[in-house]
């Protein structure tokens, strides 16, 4: 159960991301949303920090990989654990995503269970 993690999802398309809030809701995580530049940098400005953060690869005016790269090099931030959430599936684009310090890498469209294992995984949660 993870009724105290907070997760900040970083996805623009809002009908996946009303779908993965209820999921994250439904296992009892706090699901939070930024979608654009300026919501990503106030969510990860915020106090407290999410607990793990989804993240896309394809978003408007960003790239997922160079957030994943200033999450990295960020020093309150390189600790919180990340996965990528994306419909990016190349062999080059996985690479690249774990290799720039990706915790997990799921591929759009995943099965439910594999975003929640990998979320407890990540969490240190077992069971």
């Amino acid at each position: 159960n993870g009724s105290k993690y907070s997760i900040l999802l970083i996805d623009d398309n809002v009908q996946f991301v009303a779908a993965v809030k209820m999921l994250l809701k439904l296992e009892g995580y706090e699901p939070h949303v930024a979608g654009s530049r300026e919501e990503i940098v106030a969510a990860l400005r915020s106090s407290p920090l999410p607990d793990a953060i989804l993240l896309d690869v394809g978003l408007p005016g960003c790239d997922g990989f160079d957030i994943l790269a200033r999450v990295r090099q960020h020093p309150t931030l390189r600790a919180i654990p990340v996965i990528m959430l994306t419909a990016l599936s190349s062999r080059k684009d996985v690479l690249r995503g774990l290799s720039g310090g990706a915790n997990g890498y799921i591929t759009k469209p995943f099965e439910h269970d594999a975003l929640v294992k990998s979320l407890r995984a990540v969490l240190g949660l077992t069971g």
